[in-house]
This record gives structure tokens, sequence and C-alpha cells, in this order.
């Protein structure tokens, strides 16, 4: 039998074994959400998009080996993620960019709405501290009814007086019109508990900036899921 090209005709090109896959992954997300979808089936059809023309369903499985969930997954560093064999620039940057989206998006549906009382606060650096793997140390800058104007994220590594210096928070404060203020750093390994650190460095923090005429309204820590009001548990006494 000739082949194709000795008839004069182009020889048909196969189609990538992978793309009728792709495809019916798509409907599927269309027609049901990531209902029903695994992990790594999840993590797979976000890769489609980073990642043309390669089977991303080994990648995905070596993903959740490595970091061992989907919350691990997004909390990864960049670095972290470049070490993983078959992972672009591309994928790191789409993972990265879901991460702070969701950051983006958890502070927008609370602009302009009351963090008067220390659940209130809690939840929602809750929802902030979801990812962090590393302590982070927040500000949430407030109106007059404690309302959120902004939220910061001021500085990276263990909350003490160094860290936060009054000055820090004080331009800070400057340039967002803001003299009420809610602090929050978390606690990756560990629970939501005030350590002496946390006590002493509260303690010295806000008559300093009482003097610069700015008012902390709590410290809120985070850690295992859950969270604590330094103020709500006393910690304020005294000052």
């Amino acid at each position: 039998m000739k082949q194709d090209h000795e008839n004069g005709k182009k020889p048909h090109k196969k189609k990538p074994i992978h793309d009728g896959h792709r495809g019916r992954m798509r409907d599927r997300y269309l027609k049901t959400g990531l209902t029903g979808f695994q992990p790594h089936e999840i993590l797979e059809l976000l890769l489609f998009y980073a990642i043309p023309r390669k089977n991303t369903n080994p990648l995905a499985h070596e993903l959740l080996d490595r970091f061992g969930s989907l919350d691990r997954v997004f909390a990864a560093e960049p670095h972290q993620l470049r070490d993983i064999p078959g992972m672009t620039d591309n994928s790191v940057v789409l993972i990265r960019l879901l991460r702070d989206l969701y950051y983006h998006q958890v502070i927008n549906e609370q602009l302009l709405i009351p963090l008067g009382s220390g659940q209130l606060a809690g939840e929602f650096f809750k929802k902030l501290y979801r990812f962090e793997q590393r302590e982070v140390i927040r500000v949430a800058f407030l109106d007059d009814q404690l309302r959120l104007l902004h939220c910061i994220v001021l500085s990276e590594g263990h909350p003490n007086a160094s860290a936060l210096s009054v000055r820090q928070l004080t331009e800070a404060s400057i340039l967002y019109s803001s003299n009420l203020l809610i602090l929050a750093h978390n606690h990756p390994n560990g629970l939501p508990v005030a350590s002496g650190d946390d006590i002493s460095t509260t303690r010295y923090l806000v008559p300093a900036l009482r003097q610069c005429e700015i008012h902390l309204v709590d410290h809120i820590i985070v850690g295992d899921g859950e969270y604590s009001s330094m103020r709500e548990c006393g910690t304020f006494l005294g000052l």
C-alpha cells in the first residue's frame, strides 16, 4: 500500500493524545463546576492554562505528593514550586496569582465593614492567613466607625519591637489617613496564644502609638485555623 504522500496527499497529522482529555475536562467543569473533582484533577485542569500540549496529570500528582494538599500547594513559595520538575515560569505565576487574588477578594469584601469586635477582626484575619506558612505581620487601618479602609502586609518575621517600630506604623497611618489600627500576626506552627514577646511588644506599642495620636484597637493572633484577640484576652490591661 502506498503512503498518502506518494499519492500526492498530505499525511494526516494526529492530534495529541491529550487534546480530547482536555476538552472533556473543560466541558465537565463548565457543566458541574468543581463538584466531584478530585484535588489532582483541579490542579491538572488549572495547569492546562500554563502548560500547553502536555499531560499535566503527573505534575498535579507530584505537587500534591510534595506539599500534601491543595492549600499547601497554593501556600508554596515560588522557589519551592520551581523545584518541582515540569513546573514552568507560567505555572508558578498562575498558582501565585490565584493565591493573591484570594487575598485581594477577602480584603475587598471587607472594605467599609466594621471590625469592631475581636470576633469580627479574628474571622477576617483568619481568612488572610489561610495559606501562610511563614510569620507575616499585617495591619488593618480603620475609619472612625471601625470600618476597614486598608489592610497591608507590614513585614515578615516575628512581631517584636524591631519589626514593629512606632515610626513604621506612624508613617503607614499617615499614608492611609487612619489613626485606628488593628495589628495581626500568625503562628504558622502553633496555637494562637500570645507569647511573652507578643505581650511585651503590644504593651510597648499601645502607649508609644498613643503619643502619636494613634490608637491600637486590637492585636489578633492566628494559628492552627483559629484566632485570639489580645484585647479580649486581657493583654491590654494596665495600659
